[in-house]
Formats: C-alpha cells, sequence, structure tokens
C-alpha cells in the first residue's frame, strides 16, 4: 500500500523503523517471555497458582516497562530519527512522521503478542490464530482507506497498526476469565516480588537473541544507510523487513519449543526435547528457505510486493537483496543455540549468540569503510559463516542432549488403542520396574494405575486414532518413580477429585468411578493437563510409602 499509493521512500520509512520497534519490544518481553516459560512449568506440574502469579507479574511488568520505555524515548525522537536514517534527508522527514506515531503501538502490540503466547502455551494456539487473522484483515482495511481516501500520509499507515493490536489486544482478554484458561490475574501475598525477578532471570537467556539481533542489525542498519544510496536504501530496508518475517517464524517456532521444552525438561523427557527441537528446526529451515529461495530467484517480485514499480528502481534492488538474504540464515542458527537454554548452559548460549552477531557487524563495518563497492557481498560471508556455526553448535547440542539423557534412567514404550495387543508391551514396562529392584507395595500400585490409564485412554479415543499409538514413558527419579503417559484423544481428566473420597471408595469396593478414582488413592499428586492438543497425564510414586 506504501509503495503504490505513496512512494519507495515511505516503503524504506516504514522499513527502517523496524530495527528500534524490535528492540523496544524485545525489552518488554524479557518479562512476558520468561514468565510463559515459568508458567508452562508450574502448568506442568499442576501448580496453577504460582502460574497465574507469574502471569500476572508478566502484566503489569510489561505494561510498567513499555510507558517508562516511551516516556524515554518519544522526547529523543529525533535523535532516534538521525541514528536510524543516517545522512538521507529523502527518507528522513517521511521516517520521522512514522516514528512518531508507531511508537504508540508499542504498548498493544506488546501486550497482544504477549498474551497470546500465554495463550499458546496453555494449549489454544488456535484461538491466537484466528485472533491474528481477523487483525490483520483490519490492519490491511485501514491502512489502504487511510491512504486512499484521507490525507493522513505514512502517518495513517501507523494508525491503521495501532487501531488493529488495540483491537488484538480486546479479543484476547476474554480468554484468561474463560473456563479454557489456566491463568487468572492474581495477586500471590508476599510473592509477586520473587515471580518479578524469576521472570526477569528466566527470560534474559530466551530474549537475549532478539536484544542483541536488534541491536546489531541496528549498528549495521547505521552503517548500510551511510554507505549506500538510492536504490540500495531501499533495498536494504526491504531486507529488513524480510529478516523480520524470518524473526517472526523464529519467535513463533522457538516459543513453541521452550514452552513444551520446559515441560519436557521437567518430565526429564530427553527423547521428547529431541524430537521437539529436530521438529522446530526442520519447520524453521524450511520457512527460511522457502523466503531465501523466492528472494534469490525472483527479487524483482519482493520489489513489487513492496509496491515498487519503476524497472529502474526494480534493477537496482535487485543484486543488493539477492545479498543480503543470506542474512536470514541468522535465525537457524540461535534456534540451535538457544536449545543450550533447556540445558542449563546459558554461557555456552550466550558466546555462541554474540560471535553470530559479531561476524555480520565487524564484516559490514570493514566493507563499508574499506571497500564499499563491496558491501553487499559480505552478507555472503555471513551466511556461509552461519553455516559453519550451525554445524559446530549442532554437534555441541547432541553432546549435551546425550550426556542429560544418560543421567536419567527411563522405559518408554508406544501402546496401541487396542486393549487386545498391549499386554506384550505392559509385561517389558513390569520387566523395567522389576530390574530397578522397585519393593512390592509400590510395584502393585504402579500396576494397578498403568492397567487403569491404559483402559481409560483406549476406551475414550476418537475412531481416527485406531491405528495409532500412544505413550507410556516410566522415569526413576530420587524420591520414586514417575508413570507418565501422553496421548492425543478426547481431552479427558483421569484424575478428578470426585466428591466421594477416594480410599473409602477402594476399600468398599465401590465400581462407580473407581478407574478414575484409583488414581487418587494409589498415586502421590496425580497430575493432568492439555498442552498443544495432547493428554498428560503424570503419576508419582514414591519408593518406601505405605498405603
Amino acid at each position: 500500500i506504501a509503495g503504490q499509493l505513496l512512494s519507495p521512500d515511505s516503503v524504506a520509512a516504514i522499513n527502517l523503523t523496524t530495527p528500534i520497534k524490535e528492540f523496544w519490544y524485545a525489552i518488554v518481553l524479557l518479562f512476558a517471555m520468561g514468565a510463559n516459560l515459568l508458567s508452562g512449568y508450574c502448568i506442568g506440574h499442576n501448580d496453577t497458582k504460582a502460574a497465574s502469579g507469574h502471569f500476572t507479574m508478566a502484566v503489569f511488568s510489561c505494561i510498567t516497562v513499555i510507558l517508562a520505555l516511551f516516556a524515554v524515548i518519544f522526547p529523543l525522537r529525533h535523535a532516534v530519527t538521525d541514528f536510524l536514517c543516517g545522512d538521507n534527508p529523502q527518507i528522513w522527514q517521511l521516517t520521522y512522521d512514522y516514528l512518531s506515531i508507531s511508537l504508540f503501538d508499542c504498548l498493544p502490540m506488546a501486550i497482544f503478542t504477549s498474551l497470546g503466547m500465554f495463550i499458546s502455551m496453555d494449549g489454544h494456539p488456535e484461538k491466537v490464530a484466528r485472533i491474528s487473522g481477523v487483525v490483520s484483515v483490519v490492519e490491511i482495511v485501514l491502512a489502504f482507506g487511510f491512504v486512499q481516501f484521507t490525507p493522513s500520509g505514512i502517518q495513517g499507515l501507523a494508525w491503521a497498526i495501532i487501531v488493529g493490536d488495540v483491537i488484538g489486544t480486546t479479543l484476547t482478554i476474554p480468554y484468561f476469565v474463560s473456563d479454557d484458561s489456566s491463568l487468572t490475574i492474581r495477586f500471590v501475598k508476599g510473592k509477586m516480588w520473587g515471580y518479578l525477578g524469576a521472570n526477569l532471570k528466566k527470560g534474559m537467556p530466551q530474549m537475549l537473541d532478539n536484544l542483541i539481533y536488534m541491536l546489531s542489525i541496528m549498528l549495521i542498519n547505521a552503517v548500510v544507510l551511510r554507505a549506500a544510496h538510492g536504490d540500495g536504501v531501499v533495498a536494504w530496508s526491504i531486507m529488513l523487513t524480510m529478516t523480520t518475517i524470518g524473526d517472526f517464524f523464529y519467535c513463533a517456532i522457538s516459543q513453541t519449543e521452550m514452552s513444551l521444552g520446559e515441560i519436557y525438561m521437567g518430565e526429564s523427557d530427553i527423547t521428547g526435547l529431541e524430537f521437539l527441537t529436530r521438529n522446530a528446526r526442520r519447520y524453521l529451515l524450511l520457512s527460511l528457505v522457502v523466503l531465501f529461495a523466492v528472494i534469490e530467484i525472483s527479487p524483482a517480485f519482493v520489489v513489487r510486493l513492496f509496491g515498487v514499480t519503476d524497472p529502474a528502481s526494480i534493477a537496482g534492488c535487485s543484486v543488493p537483496m539477492r545479498l543480503a538474504a543470506f542474512l536470514l540464515f541468522y535465525h537457524f542458527v540461535v534456534l540451535v543455540s538457544g536449545d543450550f537454554c533447556l540445558l542449563e548452559r546459558d554461557g555456552q548460549y550466550l558466546f555462541f549468540l554474540l560471535a553470530a552477531n559479531v561476524i555480520p557487524l565487524a564484516t559490514v563495518t570493514l566493507f563499508a569503510t574499506f571497500l564499499p563497492k563491496l558491501l553487499w557481498w559480505n552478507f555472503v560471508l555471513c551466511g556461509i559463516a552461519y553455516v559453519f556455526l550451525f554445524l559446530w553448535m549442532n554437534k555441541k547440542v547432541n553432546a549435551a542432549m546425550k550426556d542429560k539423557q544418560n543421567a536419567v534412567t527411563f522405559f518408554e514404550t508406544s501402546m496401541p488403542y487396542d486393549m487386545t495387543l498391549i499386554s506384550t508391551e505392559l509385561d517389558k514396562l513390569r520387566q523395567f520396574l522389576a530390574d530397578q529392584h522397585v519393593p512390592a507395595d509400590t510395584f502393585n500400585r504402579i500396576e494397578h494405575c498403568m492397567d487403569e490409564l491404559s483402559y481409560n485412554i483406549i476406551k475414550h479415543r476418537p475412531k481416527n486414532l485406531d491405528s495409532k499409538t500412544f505413550d507410556i514413558r516410566v522415569v526413576k527419579t530420587e524420591s520414586g518413580i514417575d508413570l507418565i503417559c501422553k496421548d492425543a484423544g478426547r481431552p479427558f481428566n483421569p484424575v478428578i477429585d470426585f466428591d466421594t473420597d477416594a480410599a473409602t471408595a477402594v476399600q468398599k469396593g465401590e465400581k462407580a468411578m473407581l478407574s478414575l478414582r484409583v488414581f487418587n488413592y494409589y498415586a502421590s499428586n496425580p497430575e493432568y493437563k492439555r498442552l498443544h492438543c495432547v493428554n498428560f497425564t503424570r503419576l508419582s510414586f514414591p519408593i518406601g510409602v505405605a498405603l
């Protein structure tokens, strides 16, 4: 819309504000990301009170930080524009006008995205997708209307985004007062400052990538715009948006990986974590390769998408865009290094992250200073360096996962959704318990619950799962045995706390709902949760505790 109805300089002005907004956004998400991960971990341990405490502090700290940053940055927007645009007067005023309005978007944007993260973590990403779809359509319609039918110009585009994000925030709030939500605004007396500190500590490693990356991009931007002019500036601004698209792919995949990864780590399920991270890399690589291929095969097509139709401008943008596209692979490197956070190796993560950002910043500065005619070729060198950095980091991650896995004693098997076919796998599981010298009393409790749990899962399965399997995992811990089951069937809570006392029901031999009461009687602190369309049931059995 900006390219068609305004000018290529307007496209550049909008795209050049991306780093400063994303940098601001990353600072805010320091609190929200940490709270998101900790809430997932607490829900995984059936502690909804602590989960809501982390969520509450995330919401209030995000609002506080955004308002504080606005009070600092808004009066300095003239200096910020100087930093963004360098000595390109043709886009300075447009960038200043767009930035001055779009800074007001940071509050609704951050709150909308943060609340969406919590809804996804709580097992309902489809709700976030629907809301985001509505918001996107609203923003496009408003942007077209403001530019086409009012004299607002580039400022109208900024107001369209603000209105859309306000609507998005408004649509997400009802979820947290619905029965679907495990989270609510809840102040836990005497613990809120502890939650705030924990959120920041946990969020810092996860958001360092965004903070350092956006700071690096801002510095690179300052160097590039002082060495490039005209079509080169437009091309670089478009690549900023394309890398932001890559950043969105990365954030969406990484947030899911981290949220579920914390649950897997809480369950000592390194196999599940390895499967999750492997698939996360595949999805991200596919997305980035498609994005990269589109730019390399037809950069003119990408330029036209931004409304730039002048043949000379298109030709001038094509080569710089093709070379700068290699920067996209940064996200793939960071996703792999982010696995170190789940494995409690934040120091290695920080080292790799700094290396991934220092490489492009150093080469851009070198080329812009001494070989400005070869400025864009530095991104090819960065892309090659990222590939080698990824291969090295991937080897380190696999070794760390193997070490973590070797430290856990467990048994895992896949059960068919058929009672007549599971006896062999159950016998293997019983043999594992015998090999671990589990006392007879504990063994009997585990066996009883294992049989009932399998029966419930199979009984309540949908028909489309007849040829598939569900997973049962037994982990030996310091205190006893954990029985963990994961199935993709209908939402079904087997550990509901019924009014009738479970122990009395079992002792009297009552049949009604006995299979559900038995978990509350035989297991210690049974837990159930449903995340990302998967049922997680966890039963703990302390060794040596009598009935």
